[in-house]
């Protein structure tokens, strides 16, 4: 309990949310094992003792939360297309997704991708936590779709293929230094999804 109300009394309540934005942001950059603990809390600014007492359990429980927190910005930026065509809600994802890669100079990505192929097979709990996030991306953009008309298992369907084919697309701009592969894949989408929406 004094260890508590020390950690509060040095660093204030948005300690956590710090040691959380910054995690999220240095896993997104750097990856999950290039990210140091002692970097995190270094460029939070948070108090020494806080990172273990809002994470008792470490760099893992650290990440799981960092991403629940980064899959928040995932939802709000999918939450934001609700009375949008599908090809205006393409254009919209594909232009806050090029905004973010070029003023990042092409560091940032999918903040959750990124942490999921470097961890998938050592972290139950990250690549669990991964699953219920894209899952949760997935779900929203298929009742969208059934929202358009659509049957159920064909949006689910549609929006597996128009989700994975921007992460790749995300990905390779980003190696590419080039907003060209989410730009040309965003084009063939809106072909493909004016046919069948």
């Amino acid at each position: 309990m004094a260890r508590a109300r020390k950690v509060l009394e040095e660093g204030g309540g948005d300690s956590r949310q710090r040691l959380l934005d910054t995690a999220s942001r240095l896993f997104r950059v750097q990856g999950y094992h290039a990210t140091g603990l002692n970097q995190i809390v270094d460029e939070s600014q948070a108090p020494k003792g806080s990172l273990y007492h809002y994470f008792p359990q470490g760099k893992e429980q650290l990440a799981t939360e960092a991403l629940v927190n980064a899959g928040q910005s995932l939802r709000a930026k999918l939450s934001g297309i609700s009375g949008l065509t599908p090809a205006e809600a393409i254009d919209r994802l594909v232009e806050i997704s090029i905004g973010e890669l070029e003023s990042s100079n092409y560091r940032d990505g999918c903040p959750i991708a990124t942490v999921a192929l470097e961890t998938n097979s050592s972290s139950e709990a990250i690549r669990g936590v991964c699953q219920h996030i894209f899952g949760g991306a997935l779900k929203l953009l298929t009742d969208w779709l059934v929202g358009k008309g659509l049957c159920e298992e064909r949006a689910r369907v549609l929006s597996l293929t128009v989700f994975s084919a921007y992460e790749g697309a995300l990905m390779l701009s980003k190696v590419q230094h080039s907003p060209q592969p989410l730009r040309e894949v965003a084009s063939q989408l809106k072909v493909f999804v004016k046919d069948i929406v």
